[in-house]
């Protein structure tokens, strides 16, 4: 729960008032709603999206009112901040156990799982295929996930022997985490290695690791995940050297998708309707078209708001945020009374886009 109460402090201290606790569960926790993307956004907190998925809402209201109770924060107008001692605490947990720099839960929350699956398996299966041993039993039962691993095998047979499928597999794999050895200081590749299952040896659980290396669990589950976010993002961005590598990834869509109603007012701006229009047609009222608006800005980086606001407003908006250091509507407004609360989350949303953590 250590961890938990560190990146629980880092985002009561980034919302800096301005949102409440339970916005916090729900960007720890990945929820897809309009609200925390935005917030994910603003706040400049993409990198710690869907960091703690399991976290349960009676486990983080109980971590709560612990830091009230230890006044690691205050509560001040129906929100938290963090206190003086609090940052002490967040300071603390941090330099003890930073946080990885591979890890990016908004990038990959859709991809780290199912990688994993598909490599567990695989290294699984190949090893007792070496063996000439058919009989085991397999480290995901997913359905998906072993149909996956039998054809892959069943078209790279058609290319390598087994010998040479074998030996690149697992050159790419030991050549892939040796980098990783060599450039990362906060985790080492036997966060993964000992979670691998082989020829009758079976890998360690998250928990039994975790307890091994004398880890915080959540913090363990976090290093482990930041792992295959390297091992993602590398082997994306070199396709040819990694090549077996690669085709456990090529069919999987790397972007953060939309909400499907999102999704759909998105095809009908595509398709020029206006903002009454989309209303009238999808039978919604002109904030929740709005609201999508906001979360296309935030994850579409061609998407143009000067149909919205002019270039010349969205200056302004943005001075006012900077010289304020605030997301604050209400005070941004005071400093740009010519633009309404829409265009103000509109050009917050554009500019945390252009900014964000990549």
């Amino acid at each position: 729960m250590n961890y938990t109460i560190a990146l629980s402090l880092l985002c009561i201290e980034r919302f800096n008032g301005e949102r409440s606790t339970n916005a916090v569960y729900y960007l720890l926790t990945g929820k897809k709603s309009s609200q925390t993307i935005q917030d994910a956004g603003w706040y400049q907190l993409r990198q710690y999206y869907h960091a703690i998925p399991q976290l349960s809402k009676q486990a983080f209201d109980n971590m709560i009112k612990f830091l009230l109770e230890e006044n690691y924060i205050c509560n001040q107008d129906d929100t938290n901040n963090i206190t003086d001692k609090g940052k002490e605490k967040l300071g603390f947990l941090i330099s003890k156990s930073p946080f990885p720099k591979y890890f990016n839960g908004w990038k990959y929350q859709q991809l780290d799982e199912i990688f994993w699956k598909r490599l567990s398996l695989l290294i699984q299966t190949i090893s007792y295929w070496n063996r000439n041993n058919a009989s085991f039993y397999p480290v995901q039962r997913s359905y998906e996930t072993q149909s996956w691993v039998k054809n892959w095998l069943y078209v790279m047979k058609n290319k390598y022997d087994k010998q040479a499928l074998t030996k690149k597999l697992y050159g790419e794999l030991q050549s892939i985490l040796s980098e990783l050895d060599k450039t990362s200081q906060t985790i080492s590749p036997t966060l993964l290695i000992y979670r691998l299952s082989s020829y009758q040896k079976t890998g360690m659980t998250s928990g039994q690791l975790a307890n091994t290396l004398n880890m915080d669990e959540e913090y363990y589950a976090i290093c482990f995940r930041s792992i295959l976010h390297y091992l993602i993002n590398t082997i994306s961005h070199n396709r040819e050297r990694y090549s077996l590598l690669w085709k456990l990834l090529e069919d999987l869509k790397q972007r953060v998708v939309l909400t499907q109603s999102t999704q759909a007012t998105y095809q009908l701006l595509q398709q020029g309707k206006s903002l009454k229009e989309i209303a009238h047609i999808r039978r919604l009222k002109k904030n929740t078209i709005e609201d999508h608006l906001i979360e296309i800005a935030l994850i579409d980086p061609d998407f143009s708001i000067e149909g919205y606001v002019p270039p010349k407003l969205q200056e302004k908006i943005i001075v006012a945020a900077q010289s304020q250091s605030t997301r604050k509507l209400r005070t941004i407004k005071e400093h740009v009374q010519e633009a309404d609360y829409f265009m103000i989350r509109l050009v917050l949303s554009k500019w945390s886009e252009s900014n964000k953590q990549t």
